[in-house]
C-alpha cells in the first residue's frame, strides 16, 4: 500500500471529499491461457455492449481531470491480449499518470516492450506462481514459464539499450502447494530478472479445481518457519515483499476455509485513541474512498470484488457515479459495520491484508497532518 492513497483519503475525515485516487480499467475478458483456479474468464459472462477504444481514451481523459493520480490496465482475463491496450497506455502516460499493469507475461513482443520502456509505463506486476516450470506450468499451461522469462529479459535489455529505469518489475504470487516451499527460490529469481518487490497472496478458492493447490496445516508450519529467512534474503537483495504477513497462519487458514478479514471480523478492534474515537481506522475495506473500477462493458464499481452495480458509464459522467448515491451508500454501510453482501461473498484474502497495512497507514498520515496544525 501508498502512504500517498492515505494521504488523499484524509479530508474525508473533515467532511470534505475527494475524487479517486487509482482507477482501475477492465479492458476484456479475452485470455490466451486457461489457469484453473482463475475465475476471470467465463464465456458466460461475457456482454456485446463493450467499450470501444475511443470510449476508454475518453474515460482516460476524465480520469485526469478528475485528479486521478494512477490507473491500472487490467482484466479479467490478459490486458495484453487486447488491441486497446497500448493506445490506453499511451494515453495514460501523455496526460502524466503512473501507469500499471498486471498481466501473465506472455504476450509482450520487442515491440510492445519498446513502446512500454519509451514512454516509461511505470509498474509491471507479473502473475508468477513458482520458480520453476514443472510447477509454475502445471497451473498455466506447458511453455508459459519459459515465455514469461524470455519477456521480462527483453524489456530488461530494452531498459538498458534506452537508458531507462521503468517499466519496474512486481511479481504477484499466489501461495499454494506447489511455491509453499521455494520461497527462498523465488525471491532469487526476482533478484535475478530485476524485480523491486514479491507480492505473496492467499490462495482463493473461487474454482472447484483450485482446491487442488491448498497449503494444508503441516505445508503451513514448514512455510512459515522459511519465511525469517526469506525476509533477510529480501533484505539482502532490497526486494520488497510482505511476507511478514503470513506469520499469522491465519490468511492461510482462512483462504482454505474460503474466509477473510472482511467477512470473518469486519471492523479491526480499536487499540489507539484515535481508534476508539473514529470508527473510520478500523473499517474493514477503503476502497471506496480512493479506487474505482470500470468493467469491459462499463459497469463501475467500488471494487475488485463487486460486479453487479447497476451504475454505467454509458448512462452518466464518471464523477457523477463516484460522488453519487451507490458510492455513499457503500461508504455508509462500511462506516455503520455493515459489510455489503457482495463483499461477504467474493473478497479475496488478498484485499483484506492490503488494508491490514492501510490502517496503519491511514493513523500515521493524520497524526502527521494533526501535527502540522
Amino acid at each position: 500500500m501508498d502512504e500517498r492513497i492515505a494521504k488523499h483519503i484524509i479530508p474525508w475525515l473533515s467532511g470534505k471529499k475527494t475524487g479517486p485516487y487509482e482507477v482501475e480499467f477492465r479492458i476484456t475478458r479475452t485470455c490466451n491461457l486457461k489457469c484453473f483456479h482463475c475465475p476471470g474468464y467465463d464465456e458466460k459472462l461475457m456482454t456485446s455492449n463493450l467499450l470501444p477504444l475511443k470510449s476508454w481514451l475518453k474515460i482516460i481523459q476524465d480520469c485526469e481531470k478528475m485528479g486521478i493520480k494512477e490507473c491500472l490496465v487490467f482484466a479479467e482475463g490478459e490486458p495484453m491480449s487486447s488491441k486497446m491496450a497500448l493506445p490506453m497506455m499511451n494515453e495514460i502516460k501523455k496526460l502524466g499518470m503512473r501507469g500499471k499493469t498486471a498481466t501473465n507475461g506472455t504476450l509482450f513482443t520487442k515491440e510492445s516492450a519498446e513502446n512500454l520502456v519509451k514512454i516509461s509505463w511505470d509498474q509491471i506486476y507479473i502473475s508468477l506462481d513458482a520458480p520453476d516450470a514443472k510447477s509454475h506450468d502445471y497451473v498455466r499451461g506447458k511453455g508459459v514459464f519459459d515465455k514469461v522469462i524470455k519477456n521480462m529479459k527483453i524489456i530488461n535489455a530494452t531498459k538498458k539499450k534506452f537508458g531507462k529505469q521503468l517499466p519496474e518489475f512486481l511479481f504477484n504470487t499466489v501461495l499454494t502447494n506447489l511455491n509453499y516451499n521455494k520461497l527462498d527460490k523465488i525471491i532469487c529469481l526476482a533478484h535475478e530478472l530485476n524485480v523491486s518487490t514479491v507480492c505473496f497472496h492467499p490462495l482463493n478458492l473461487w474454482t472447484k479445481e483450485a482446491e487442488k493447490l491448498k497449503i494444508n496445516s503441516k505445508q503451513t508450519a514448514i512455510m512459515q518457519k522459511q519465511i525469517p529467512n526469506a525476509i533477510k534474503l529480501c533484505k539482502k537483495y532490497e526486494i520488497n515483499n510482505n511476507l511478514n504477513v503470513y506469520l499469522d497462519k491465519g490468511w492461510i487458514e482462512d483462504s482454505r476455509k474460503k474466509k477473510t478479514e472482511v467477512r470473518k471480523n469486519p471492523q479491526k478492534k480499536a487499540s489507539s485513541k484515535e481508534e476508539k474515537e473514529n470508527p473510520f481506522f478500523r473499517l474493514a475495506c477503503y476502497l471506496p474512498w480512493y479506487f474505482i473500477s470500470i468493467n469491459e462493458d462499463g459497469r463501475v464499481n467500488p471494487c475488485h470484488s463487486i460486479r453487479n452495480n447497476k451504475e454505467n458509464i454509458h448512462d452518466k459522467p464518471l464523477q457523477e457515479i463516484w460522488f453519487g448515491k451507490y458510492f455513499k451508500n457503500i461508504r455508509d454501510q462500511l462506516l455503520k459495520n455493515k459489510v455489503p453482501l457482495d463483499c461477504s461473498a467474493t473478497c479475496c484474502a488478498m484485499q483484506a491484508t492490503e488494508h491490514q497495512e492501510f490502517r496503519e497507514l491511514l493513523l500515521k498520515a493524520y497524526n502527521e497532518k494533526d501535527n502540522e496544525k
